[in-house]
This record gives C-alpha cells, structure tokens and sequence, in this order.
C-alpha cells in the first residue's frame, strides 16, 4: 500500500510538468526550455526557403521566407524577382546647375531596401558629385521625372573618396537631358554608372 501511495505522490507532483523538459532550468516554459546557447544537428524538415528565429518571448520559431527570399550560404537574399522597391526623396536645387556633394539618400539606412530613388522637388538642372552610404554591390537606379537636367560628375573631389561616383564616359560627366534615369552599383570603393536613359 505505502508503494502504492508513493506512485500516486510521485504522479501528482509531476503531473503539471508532463511533456515539459527544462535543461539548465527548473521552470520550462515550453516543450523544450533551454537556458543556454542551443545547437541543431542534421535538423529535418528544413528548406531553402524557411529559417528559424526567436519571439520577443524567446521561443524558437521555423517561418517560410516566401517566393522573393532565399537563404543561400546563410544568407538571406532577394530571389530575383524583377520587381524594384521605389522611395521619393525631396531635394532642393534653387539655381541652375546645383552641386551636391556627399548626398545622402539613406542608402544604408531608411532607403536600404529601395532600388530606385525618385527625386522630387528640383526645379533646377543639378550634378550629384558623390553618394554616401555605398556598400558592395549595393544597386542604385536614380531616377528624375521633372523636365531639369540630372548629372554625376566623374570622380569630383568635391565628396569624399568613398562617395565618388565614377562615370567611364568620354567627358567629365554623365547627364539626363531632362527625365530619364541614373543605374549606378556600388564595386566596394565609389559608386561606378552602370547605365543612363533619357
């Protein structure tokens, strides 16, 4: 009878705790309650189009990325899709011909997920001598949709050597004649102009 009683003891103290286990806790809150770094071997189930990531309440969640992502090398990645993301961006060109240098279009920072940047706001012709923010391989298409002239002037010492924007044109730099479009990439060292359209 007393072995009896013990099992039933035993039962009730753990009954809540059924289907919980707790490593490096006695509380688990979960399944599975780790306190502590975690490591997954030859995990099932999982694909190049899902990862795993941690709640604010640090539960470990497998999500699937959709169509536009990937995960390659550890990386998440655009697919490819084809589709450009598009920001506006106000800037002021109050005399013909307005120089700015060291611009910032938040290519690393608000715009950092933005392809085209659509300038808005210039009633001015103006050149841009340099870009901040570049970061390899980042692909910019600066785009003008007023009828003023838009320019990059090549290798300008007027911005930093990291901003530079360099042109392979025969002259000292590029230009719209009036709309048309910039394609620019970053190559790690100064925004090189890939593409011009009018």
């Amino acid at each position: 009878m007393s072995k009896l009683t013990l099992y039933v003891v035993v039962l009730l103290v753990t009954l809540p705790t059924l289907g919980q286990v707790g490593i490096n806790t006695t509380d688990p809150q979960e399944t599975l309650h780790v306190n502590g770094k975690i490591r997954l071997d030859n995990f099932t189930g999982r694909t190049s189009v899902s990862v795993m990531g941690i709640d604010a309440t640090g539960t470990l969640n497998t999500m699937n990325v959709g169509g536009a992502l990937e995960v390659h090398n550890n990386t998440i990645i655009a697919s490819g899709t084809g589709y450009y993301s598009v920001v506006n961006v106000p800037i002021s060109t109050p005399t013909p011909n307005t120089r700015l240098d060291n611009i910032d279009l938040g290519v690393d920072a608000a715009n950092a997920y933005k392809t085209v940047i659509r300038f808005t706001g210039q009633t001015q012709s103006f050149d841009i001598t340099g870009i901040q923010g570049g970061i390899e391989g980042r692909h910019i298409i600066l785009l003008n949709p007023e009828n003023v002239n838009m320019g990059v002037l090549n290798n300008s010492n007027q911005s930093l050597a990291t901003n530079r924007i360099t042109t392979y044109g025969s002259g000292p730099s590029e230009a719209t004649s009036g709309q048309g479009a910039i394609e620019m990439v970053y190559d790690g060292t100064r925004w090189v102009v890939l593409n011009l359209r009018n």
